[in-house]
């Protein structure tokens, strides 16, 4: 896969291109000019390895991320998200750092800070990732830019942050604030209940064209959490119709929203489908039901594997019927990678590559 992915856009033409799900997901977009995005980082499970995705794919199509990536972007701390993005911010030397809000506040540093005093207690990765990248921050002396609902990181093009909405932030810290240790306790795993909530949404549009960036934001019952916001706030502000979108939260019916597909997509968008990599074969996002839901709004759906292509190996029917009989399931940690690829130049239309697992789902 790696070796049959060409060269780099020409400097007219735009490029998003997701990656997954390997160990997590990523997002890479050409702005125009040699300039990119990177929104989340994951790696490659079935590579020894594991090199970092977003870094090998920009340099395998001769990219020089130490200048040419301008942005990265954490779309919520969650480990399939976050999975290698120190590596991604020490590589991307010009890059501004944007995140949710919540992450940039000095609650989430200290949270973090004591979710680390015995890494092998808690979830490891996940907490020193952002533990290196907010001490990479501080020795370049940039600040974390915070990602707010309408916030406009770029003119051109015009690049647009959603969220996190201001209900949804304040139940994230009293999240953290249950979740904190205390003093003599014994350090627990380090997770937020409520970070897909407090993901952050993009949208990026040029002069001919838009694309929505759904992360893994889901829907909410309550008007000021989640899509409900997202969209009340989009109608208030403005938006360009996105003709291409990033499924959010890899498809599930949680993320969910009709007031996405009505007021921030095209009547029948481009949608690419992250699958959810981890867990038993064929219980998770998107199952058939979720992609007929998504086929049935979308010009086309691409999907970046399917689910179950990493097969386990042949096992003895009397192995079989004991884990059977013991509701036990087994999973491989090296779930294939694909990668979809879109491309479009002024006055033509998408064009789409697939690379490895990745396939068009009919």
């Amino acid at each position: 896969m790696w070796n049959s992915l060409g060269s780099s856009p020409s400097a007219n033409e735009i490029e998003i291109t997701v990656l997954g799900p390997g160990y997590g997901e990523s997002v890479v977009v050409h702005l125009g000019n040699g300039e990119w995005l990177i929104v989340d980082s994951c790696v490659d499970s079935s590579d020894p390895a594991k090199s970092v995705a977003p870094l090998r794919y920009l340099r395998e199509i001769g990219v020089q991320v130490e200048k040419a990536v301008k942005y990265i972007i954490v779309s919520h701390w969650d480990d399939d998200h976050v999975k290698g993005i120190s590596d991604v911010l020490e590589k991307c030397l010009e890059a501004d750092f944007i995140c949710s809000q919540v992450f940039s506040e000095e609650k989430f540093a200290c949270f973090v800070e004591a979710s680390s005093i015995n890494e092998l207690k808690t979830d490891g990765g996940n907490v020193r990732n952002i533990r290196r990248v907010l001490q990479l921050l501080g020795e370049r002396n940039k600040p974390i830019k915070k990602s707010v609902p309408a916030r406009q990181l770029s003119t051109n093009p015009k690049i647009t942050c959603w969220s996190p909405s201001d209900l949804d932030s304040d139940e994230f810290f009293k999240n953290l604030a249950q979740n904190h240790p205390k003093a003599r306790e014994e350090l627990r795993k380090a997770i937020l209940i409520t970070e897909n909530l407090t993901s952050v949404v993009l949208t990026i549009e040029w002069p001919y064209v838009s694309v929505l960036l759904g992360a893994d934001m889901e829907n909410s019952l309550n008007p000021q959490r989640g899509w409900s916001a997202i969209v009340s706030e989009a109608q208030k502000i403005g938006v360009m119709p996105a003709g291409l979108v990033k499924i959010p939260h890899h498809g599930s019916q949680t993320g969910h929203h009709d007031g996405m597909w009505i007021s921030l997509l095209t009547e029948a968008p481009v949608s690419v489908i992250t699958p959810f990599g981890k867990g038993r074969f064929g219980s998770q996002p998107p199952t058939r039901s979720d992609i007929t839901r998504i086929r049935g709004k979308s010009k086309s759906v691409f999907v970046t594997a399917r689910h179950g292509q990493s097969k386990l190996p042949k096992m003895e029917l009397a192995v079989q019927r004991s884990l059977r009989d013991g509701s036990i399931s087994l999973t491989t940690k090296k779930i294939p990678m694909g990668i979809v690829r879109h491309r479009r130049t002024p006055g033509s239309e998408w064009v789409c590559e697939l690379f490895g697992a990745a396939y068009r789902s009919k």
